[in-house]
């Protein structure tokens, strides 16, 4: 596998793998996205200046679940020894610590995988996609909070989140699934 280096900013992806409809996949490869925030968006006008039209989707509900909202929209696998990735670090933004960012009105899923087998992958930061989905299959622990639709967590060994940074209390939790392949 190869070596990837995302130097720390913001990454505005805006379109999707014309096969597998994907908008960002790290897979097979040493990443380090220390700082870095991938901002997913379905909009091709999207505009890094002014944040339009995602800007204007406050709390508008998108349309129904259907069929293209069944392939993910960010799938990572961060197995690789050496994998670093945290989110984005600069106090004067509003997306200050966010590691992956969806766009409001989407409910595609965001499908994590991480086994801490070898040591030394770290996966930190935040998770924000409000009408989407996550799946998580991990082991070890992890620097991790998220703000989701829905969250699946499928515990391959031991997986652990111990977040040094909270988001303010919730007012209300809508849907939490478990799952653990150990007994």
């Amino acid at each position: 596998p190869g070596r990837v280096l995302f130097q720390p900013g913001v990454y505005n992806i805006r379109g999707s793998h014309p096969v597998t409809d994907i908008a960002l996949s790290i897979v097979a490869a040493q990443v380090t996205a220390e700082g870095a925030m991938f901002y997913v968006t379905d909009s091709p006008d999207y505009s890094p200046t002014s944040g339009l039209p995602d800007a204007e989707d406050g709390e508008t509900v998108p349309p129904p679940f259907g069929l293209s909202a069944v392939a993910p929209s960010v799938l990572i696998q961060t197995g690789i020894l050496g994998t670093r990735m945290s989110g984005l670090e600069d106090p004067a933004s509003p997306f200050d610590g966010l590691l992956i960012y969806q766009r409001r009105t989407l409910r595609r899923p965001i499908v994590i995988v991480s086994e801490q087998l070898l040591g030394g992958e770290a996966l930190a930061g935040a998770i924000y996609a409000k009408w989407g989905q996550v799946a998580f299959v991990g082991h070890g622990t992890y620097d991790l909070r998220m703000a989701v639709g829905t969250a699946r967590f499928i515990n391959a060994l031991q997986c652990t989140f111990a977040p040094t940074t909270f988001f303010p209390p919730a007012e209300d939790v809508a849907s939490f699934e478990l799952y653990s392949l150990t007994r």
